[in-house]
């Protein structure tokens, strides 16, 4: 079962806490950790894709105003979604892809 670190921020709008318990609970589904807060570490036997989809889906997810980055930490393989600001994220780990 693959292990996801996802690590995110919320914009602080009308409908921030909503959002933020529906991600959260989006993020149950198996094994978590999310001590920090911001940073979650969670088991889950959905391919990548599937999960990231799932997490960012637009009742949840305000892609102008969030962002997310997932990472598949067997197997190299990330997902970022949002408006970054700071591209950085993108060479640093090349093979993180936008959604």
């Amino acid at each position: 079962m693959p292990a996801y670190l996802v690590s995110f921020k919320f914009g602080r709008n009308a409908d921030f806490g909503r959002r933020l318990d529906d991600f959260i609970n989006r993020l149950a589904v198996g094994d978590w950790w999310g001590e920090t807060g911001t940073t979650i570490i969670v088991h889950s036997d959905e391919p990548i894709d599937v999960f990231s989809r799932r997490i960012t889906a637009p009742s949840v997810f305000d892609e102008h105003d969030d962002i997310v980055v997932i990472v598949d930490l067997d197997n190299r393989e990330g997902r970022a979604r949002g408006p970054f600001h700071d591209g950085a994220l993108f060479t640093a780990a090349p093979w993180i892809k936008r959604i």
